[in-house]
């Protein structure tokens, strides 16, 4: 009878450590991984090597891509009521013992945050999310509490992640995605010096379009650790046509933030 109070006492223990770790591979599986929620980028012709027509380009990967990993936009950040209604993904289904939440961002210069107990936003939360600007970076931290079986006592864990205001339209380059790969092919891919054998050649222009459709503030986000190269990034960048800007859902223009990618491998 005693081993068998045991087998059941184990059991029962092995069952609560399997569905902790569970829930913690899920954790893992939504926010760790920093392209999580990339499927919900709006803008992001990627040009890889389907379309090409030479050997030449065919050793590079080249993209233009909104400079943001989780967007929302501003229709979504006036009407929501809960966290889950920000964040598609969010674990609201198993994620419930609260300590606390805190929402952050920067806008013009100045740091605002507000804090709540649970999943359900407050009225200071509420008012922060309104008055976001376009572009600006909201910063999610929960508190929360999961059971740990083999101790039997509480964990204390916190999971952060942040979502980025974009446009209602983004912009759009003038002339579609096709003249755009073209532009690119012919002041970069034509030009860049390709890496020696067994190197890997990477460089990132982050760059801002304005109201106008221009594009201003170039600059090297990761360098291809060759000056000449380098150079070349920024001014193809600085000298593209102009694009359609960015507009609210009123229609009215607005300016955002882009990243030109390119290299060679993997990207």
């Amino acid at each position: 009878m005693k081993n068998i109070i045991n087998f059941k006492y184990n059991f029962k223990t092995m069952k609560k450590i399997s569905i902790t770790l569970f829930l913690s591979l899920l954790f893992i599986s939504l926010f760790s991984q920093e392209n999580g929620f990339d499927n919900l980028v709006a803008y992001k012709p990627k040009m890889r090597n389907s379309e090409t027509t030479s050997s030449r380009e065919s050793n590079f990967w080249y993209e233009i891509r909104g400079a943001y990993k989780r967007p929302v936009l501003k229709e979504t950040l006036n009407s929501a009521r809960t966290l889950d209604e920000i964040s598609p993904g969010y674990p609201s289904n198993w994620l419930s013992d609260y300590i606390s939440t805190e929402i952050s961002s920067v806008c013009k210069g100045v740091a605002r945050k507000a804090s709540g107990n649970n999943e359900i936003l407050t009225d200071k939360q509420k008012e922060l999310l309104s008055t976001t600007d376009n572009g600006d970076e909201i910063l999610i931290r929960v508190k929360y509490k999961t059971p740990n079986a083999a101790i039997d006592k509480m964990d204390i864990h916190t999971m952060s992640y942040s979502v980025t205001l974009v446009p209602e339209h983004e912009a759009e380059y003038k002339g579609g995605v096709v003249q755009m790969k073209k532009y690119l092919k012919e002041n970069v891919i034509n030009k860049i010096a390709e890496p020696e054998t067994g190197q890997q050649l990477e460089g990132v222009v982050r760059f801002t379009v304005n109201e106008e459709g221009e594009i201003i503030d170039p600059k090297i986000k990761v360098t291809t650790n060759n000056p000449k190269s380098d150079k070349l990034l920024l001014d193809a960048i600085r000298n593209m046509p102009k694009w359609k800007p960015a507009t609210n859902s009123q229609g009215g223009k607005m300016k955002q933030d882009f990243e030109f990618a390119m290299g060679t491998g993997g990207c």
